[in-house]
């Protein structure tokens, strides 16, 4: 139940980026991406993801645990649309 529950906390945080999705701090290996760390410790989790303001989206790049520093950014895992931008 506990993997269920935060789970869920960290689907609530990635679809909460539809309605606030500038108020993720800047990633230090990239400038152009955004990041969340939801969770607590030790289960804090790092989500980095972009928003295209042209196209009203945000687009979820990668998730990890918090600590860990993005090398390669993979290709997309998640794509949430806007309500309004």
């Amino acid at each position: 139940m506990q993997a269920a529950q935060w789970f869920a906390r960290l689907e609530q945080a990635i679809f909460s980026l539809e309605v606030l999705p500038l108020r993720g701090a800047r990633v230090p290996e990239d400038a152009a991406l955004r990041q969340l760390l939801p969770g607590r410790k030790p289960y804090v989790y790092r989500v980095i993801y972009e928003v295209d303001e042209a196209a009203a989206t945000v687009l979820v790049l990668r998730h990890e645990p918090w600590n860990a520093r993005i090398s390669n950014v993979p290709s997309t895992t998640c794509k949430t649309r806007r309500a309004n931008m």
